[in-house]
């Protein structure tokens, strides 16, 4: 079981071909599997947090065994008029005080697979930058994912504070790239809490990971003339693709940009040429 929200777009909205965009005015729904069945269910609004917390309540009835999930006159999931989000499910009057005192039945447990995707879906929705969803998709689906299948670990509640160490005692970046993943990795694990995947968040164990930050500092001045003194003799003089001398000029020109520009060397290397203006690169006398 895995229900979730969706817009349901009118015919002349611009994100139509997109169920999973929040910020719209369509109305939302409720969809997902349940016993081999596909159930849908308004959510009666028009905000998807509103349509969050409508979800909620709906899986909590599924849990619990009652309408439009659990035993009562109106119980199919096609005909059963589902209690609105700002009243609480409430038990049939028909139910005897032995069925109430019954044993409930349990949550499935959730997959890993099926956490991940549900995340990775939800940062989609959000829009966030095509950078961000590759990194997030690298770490859970071809790092975290892969990982966890290989000693059989399917379900998520099956990953605690032990696992989670192994795993990181696998990642081979640097400190600063070992932060953000495991600042990411929590995050992870407090959206599945959320959405009560897990009851509690593993990875809160996790102690931190000491990043020693050392201030950009500049070249002196003659670091700085033997660094263009190098761009001269830099490169295989015995041919290739592009001839050593062109390499030569574009290092020491990217040099010389990075020196009176201030851009980072990732701003200098993408720096449309349209976008100067004058003769930058005259140095100054004294230099």
């Amino acid at each position: 079981m895995l229900l979730s929200v969706f817009s349901r777009h009118s015919s002349d909205c611009k994100y139509a071909a997109d169920r999973t965009f929040r910020r719209c005015n369509c109305p939302k729904w409720i969809g997902g599997q349940v016993n081999r069945e596909y159930f849908r269910k308004s959510a009666g609004t028009r905000q998807w947090n509103e349509a969050e917390e409508y979800r909620l309540k709906l899986e909590d009835a599924l849990v619990k065994g009652l309408p439009p999930f659990g035993p009562g006159p109106e119980s199919a999931m096609t005909s059963v008029s589902v209690p609105t989000p700002e009243a609480p499910p409430t038990l049939p009057v028909a139910l005897r005080p032995e069925e109430i005192s019954a044993a409930k039945p349990e949550k499935p447990r959730v997959t890993v697979e099926a956490a991940v995707e549900a995340y990775l879906a939800d940062a989609r929705s959000r829009e966030l930058e095509s950078s961000t969803l590759s990194k997030l998709e690298t770490i859970f689906r071809k790092q975290l994912l892969a990982w966890t299948r290989v000693p059989g670990l399917d379900y998520l509640d099956q990953i605690d504070l032990d696992v989670l160490l192994s795993f990181r005692s696998t990642w081979a970046d640097g400190r600063l790239a070992k932060q953000k993943k495991q600042t990411r990795l929590i995050g992870f694990f407090w959206a599945c809490v959320r959405r009560c995947y897990i009851a509690q968040n593993p990875s809160m164990g996790l102690g931190k990971i000491k990043v020693v930050h050392v201030p950009t500092d500049y070249f002196p001045r003659d670091e700085f003339h033997r660094i263009l003194d190098a761009t001269y003799i830099y490169g295989d003089p015995r041919g290739g693709v592009i001839d050593v001398q062109a390499i030569r000029s574009r290092l020491r020109t990217m040099t010389l940009l990075m020196r009176w520009s201030g851009l980072r060397i990732r701003d200098a290397v993408t720096l449309e040429r349209d976008r100067l203006h004058g003769d930058i690169f005259a140095v100054p006398p004294g230099l």
